[in-house]
């Protein structure tokens, strides 16, 4: 994918440059970089655009990796084919995130091809490591590219995010030390561990309840959610059983920590007396830290007004699920926030779903407010 949109780019006469996140300086000592995942042979590009003030940079980030396809029996179409149809782009990676890469190249092009200059310095990333929880694109993105404005394209709704909610996804094994021909020990630990793990998800609930820009969404809804439960294997690894999990945090790492360290202690002191061993929380993404601005930045609230004019209809300003927005505002050192078309997690069509699209006319109006943003100077509208 990388290396189709470096041929584009350099057709198109955009400076770009394709590079591993692993070779950035100082990333591996770097305290948001995480191991094991790839990024030493996944590349990001990036796209330099030069604007009229270069005391400002602004990025356009997005990124390229996609979830698997799934069973492709479940898809009217075939899941890579980019198929064009009822006003829709179909395929895996549509709308996530392939719009946000579409959209700001375009409008980048579209720029270039009028003669325009954007008002201020522009990076397009195009960046990986995502799906998965893993953020070591992103932050390669930050440590060589910094920017004032980061405006992360992995959204939904065609709303403007600048509050991300925080959280994470961990497994937690059971095993018995003692080979067995049943599950039925094992399974005994999971339901102690299941529920604990439900009176935890509880507490992030009843955490989401309280802020203004959560309660009542579907990110409430989807707090805690169990993603795997199992217990053996196809009639093996009968002494083995896990659970897989993710939730929703406006806490800080630290506490999530005692919690889930607490969590443990008592899961296992439960767990001894039909001689299992709990193996403890091993986390299976990077801790998202929320991010929650004392004021909606400027740069949000103009975005939201160009969108709306384009959408033909106000722009919510609202908050997000899990995403890369949370490794921007951290370690980018500027503005952050997030933009995006694609729908709910559940709904048809939807991320990771089969028969992943993504609306033509939405595409259009997202490109078209990025092209306007680009060329307006943030400070006078703001003001």
């Amino acid at each position: 994918g990388q290396e189709y949109l470096l041929e584009y780019l350099r057709e198109s006469g955009i400076d770009c440059e394709m590079y591993y996140p692993d070779d950035v300086p100082s990333i591996l000592s770097h305290e948001g970089y995480l191991g094991n995942r790839g990024t030493d042979s996944r590349p990001n590009l990036t796209a330099f655009i030069k604007g009229k003030n270069s005391g400002r940079k602004i990025t356009l980030a997005a990124h390229m990796d996609t979830m698997p396809l799934g069973n492709e029996a479940d898809w009217s179409v075939p899941p890579l084919s980019g198929a064009i149809k009822d006003g829709r782009i179909w395929g895996r990676g549509s709308s996530d995130n392939k719009a946000g890469i579409a959209a700001s190249v375009f409008a980048a092009k579209a720029l270039k091809d009028s003669g325009v200059l954007p008002e201020y310095d522009v990076y397009i990333t195009s960046y990986a490591d995502e799906e998965y929880g893993g953020g070591n694109g992103a932050l390669a993105s930050c440590l060589k590219y910094p920017s004032d404005v980061y405006i992360n394209l992995d959204g939904g709704g065609m709303e403007v995010w600048p509050y991300g909610i925080g959280g994470g996804g961990c497994i937690a094994k059971i095993h018995s030390p003692v080979k067995a021909s049943t599950t039925t020990g094992v399974f005994n630990g999971i339901s102690v561990l299941v529920k604990h793990l439900e009176d935890f998800g509880k507490r992030r609930f009843e955490e989401l309840n309280e802020s203004p820009i959560f309660k009542d969404t579907v990110i409430q809804a989807d707090a805690f959610r169990m993603l795997e439960i199992s217990c053996g294997q196809n009639g093996v690894d009968l002494e083995n059983g896990r659970v897989m999990f993710s939730y929703y945090t406006l806490s800080d790492y630290d506490i999530i920590n005692k919690e889930l360290s607490d969590l443990s202690a008592r899961v296992q002191e439960e767990i001894s007396r039909y001689g299992l061993i709990f193996e403890g929380m091993e986390r299976i993404t990077r801790f998202f830290k929320p991010v929650n601005p004392d004021k909606i930045p400027d740069d949000a609230a103009v975005f939201a007004k160009i969108l709306g004019e384009f959408k033909k209809s106000p722009v919510k300003i609202a908050g997000g699920c899990l995403s890369d927005l949370a490794v921007f505002s951290q370690y980018g050192g500027g503005t952050a926030f997030n933009t995006g078309l694609y729908k709910g997690f559940g709904e048809y069509g939807g991320p990771h779903q089969a028969d992943e699209y993504v609306n033509c006319n939405e595409l259009l109006a997202l490109t078209c407010a990025i092209a306007v943003y680009l060329i307006t100077k943030i400070e006078e509208v703001a003001k």
